[in-house]
């Protein structure tokens, strides 16, 4: 099976690969260059980086492009699959627009891409592109914390976990591949009707090299361990996350009455984020506690081989798989971790795991799993060969390969919803809408409405969006005609829903995102809880920024008061839409009309509301706050 899907993707010319590579500082760069040879000799490749990348080296059987010059043959190459490797840091941000328009399978490196949008955005002062993609994804929400941002710099950290910034991203993929099941759900939940599929995270080539020609007296040599050290290892970029701090006061503890203990930082720290050397300092490790630096390869495997413990902490996790754990454990290395997020995953002989139910006790908890393992030789060493035995059979690069080349063949052309924003949103020049009217005939200009007069509705333009699409609900067929002729929709574009029972679905064959404009005219809203559905359903059917008019002409004009009128404006806002305007009436819109050309508008019927809205997010809130007005 697998070779007809290698077929069908060389037949279709290949795929494009947009990642960092090597010699970025990235683990997914190094992930993206452990796969790509054995991908390269299935299929044809075409690597895609950012213009200000350095010029990494490629395997054969690739073509390796800059982003400027795969802008330059776009038209060829949105034609082949495509495959995104994506993170949370800057060195990603170059390939998010690609990636919106032109949907491909996305392998989610990271659960939350928050930092990612930050770099996107509020890195170059974008302060206003940040605050439109937090309404994107967690609508009304997100449009107040970003206000809050932009007023007051509030803005806890837990932002970063808890609000993801996923949505729109998943939404877009064709589909996404995960390292973990806890990232398979997470994602899931961003986007339902996306194909998600976990594929392990392979274990690299030259860990398992590194294994069969590495022993723990020589690398100790070369690096200048004592032979009768008990040495704790932590690997990669030094991040608060990465509980150090936890780490080093459990080591002050120990070190009075064990002097043998060693704790080597084989990574590359950040003081300006956090200070390691100046906390060893303060805990008096200074002798005890060694900070390499950023280490090579080689070095890597060397710390790795020569440890006794290979302490991996994340908390709190942004359920990310940790490339260097992987290394460590398909080395045959002791590792601790954190019993949470895809760490959990790991059987629990294959490593040793801090308990997480009460966060709080995590140094208690640690501090109980180093007692168990600190002279316990031969249980470290079960726990090192079950590690390295799992790995080799669950985490081969053939199977990792195998996965991706059937997952790209399966869903390369299965579609999705449109792109974030709708073309068709041009108002008719009040000259051409005043010249519209004064064509109507005579019937039609003595019965329209005063808000088809308003200019507020889009009108249609083939040139800009030919799969404009328009959706009339509980309007009669005289008024359909007045739509047609003042905005220029074509009769097989518009979609009619003769009457407006709110509890009822929309009796609409239509996918999602599918509808770039919509008329629904009501004659009361006494039931919150229908016009949410009946919302709801709008709110799938429309594209992002696609124009509602939503109109209320009471049989009594005072069963809409003013605290109504707040509650439905507040409504529209909680399910995904932006209000831009409210009308009362038909003296509201005369400076947009010309009044004394246009006979008809001193007959137009003068009561009702108009709500102009734009649909701004897919973000719905699972429930009511107490007191919500109905």
């Amino acid at each position: 099976m697998s070779q007809l899907h290698a077929n069908q993707l060389r037949n279709a010319g290949g795929v494009v690969l947009f990642s960092p590579m090597p010699p970025l500082a990235n683990g997914i760069a190094d992930y993206t260059a452990e796969l790509l040879p054995a991908l390269a000799r299935q299929i044809p490749v075409v690597v895609v980086v950012d213009d200000r990348a350095p010029a990494p080296a490629v395997p054969p059987g690739c073509t390796l492009l800059r982003l400027q010059d795969y802008l330059a043959d776009e038209a060829r190459l949105e034609r082949l699959p495509h495959l995104y490797q994506l993170g949370n840091n800057p060195d990603h941000v170059y390939m998010l627009p690609v990636l919106l328009r032109h949907p491909g399978v996305v392998v989610l490196h990271d659960v939350s891409l928050h930092h990612l949008v930050d770099q996107a955005t509020l890195r170059w002062g974008d302060e206003a592109a940040y605050a439109d993609w937090l309404e994107l994804e967690y609508g009304h929400a997100g449009r107040t914390l970003a206000r809050q941002f932009s007023e007051r710099r509030w803005r806890p950290r837990s932002m970063f976990y808890e609000l993801p910034m996923t949505r729109e991203i998943l939404t877009r993929a064709r589909a996404v591949i995960t390292h973990s099941l806890y990232a398979a759900t997470r994602a899931q939940a961003q986007a339902l009707e996306t194909p998600v599929r976990m594929v392990r995270h392979h274990l690299a080539p030259s860990a398992l090299a590194a294994r069969r020609r590495l022993d723990r007296g020589t690398c100790r040599s070369l690096l200048g361990v004592p032979q009768d050290a008990t040495l704790l290892v932590s690997l990669g970029f030094v991040t608060r996350a990465k509980q150090i701090e936890t780490v080093l006061r459990d080591l002050a503890r120990r070190v009075p009455d064990r002097p043998d203990l060693r704790y080597v930082i084989a990574g590359q720290d950040e003081p300006e984020h956090f200070d390691v050397r100046a906390l060893v300092a303060s805990l008096g490790l200074q002798d005890v506690v060694h900070i390499t630096g950023y280490v090579d390869e080689d070095s890597f495997y060397r710390w790795i081989a020569a440890s006794d413990i290979v302490v991996n902490l994340r908390y709190p996790s942004g359920g990310e798989t940790s490339g260097t754990l992987i290394r460590a454990l398909g080395m045959g290395a002791c590792v601790v971790v954190n019993d949470l997020g895809p760490f959990a995953e790991y059987p629990d002989g294959v490593c040793a795991k801090v308990p997480m139910d009460d966060p709080a006790q995590h140094e208690r908890c640690y501090a109980a799993v180093l007692d168990r393992l600190i002279d316990a030789p031969p249980e470290r060493q079960r726990l090192a060969q079950a590690a390295a035995n799992h790995m080799a059979a669950t985490h081969a690069l053939e199977r990792s390969v195998s996965a991706y080349i059937e997952t790209l063949a399966r869903y390369r052309e299965r579609p999705v919803p449109a792109q974030s924003r709708s073309t068709v949103l041009q108002r008719l020049p009040a000259a051409v809408l005043n010249r519209r009217i004064g064509q109507l005939p005579r019937p039609l200009a003595r019965t329209l409405p005063w808000w088809l007069a308003s200019g507020e509705m889009p009108a249609f333009d083939t040139k800009d969006d030919s799969d404009a699409r328009l959706l009339c609900v509980g309007m009669a067929t005289e008024l359909i005609d007045h739509v047609a002729m003042l905005y220029g929709y074509p009769s097989e574009r518009i979609d009619v829903v003769a009457q407006a029972h709110l509890g009822d679905a929309l009796p609409l064959a239509l996918r999602r995102r599918t509808l770039s404009a919509a008329i629904v005219r009501l004659e009361n809203v006494d039931c919150a809880s229908d016009l949410r559905r009946l919302l709801t359903e709008l709110n799938g059917l429309m594209r992002l920024d696609g124009r509602l008019l939503l109109v209320l002409e009471p049989a009594d004009e005072r069963s809409l008061a003013p605290d109504a009128v707040r509650a439905l404006r507040a409504r529209l806002e909680r399910q995904g839409f932006r209000c831009r305007d409210v009308s009362s009436g038909r003296h509201e819109v005369l400076p947009a009309i010309d009044a004394h050309a246009v006979e008809s508008l001193h007959r137009m019927p003068r009561s009702g509301w108009l709500f102009v809205a734009e649909k701004v997010s897919e973000f719905m809130p699972a429930g009511e706050p107490a007191g919500w007005p109905a």
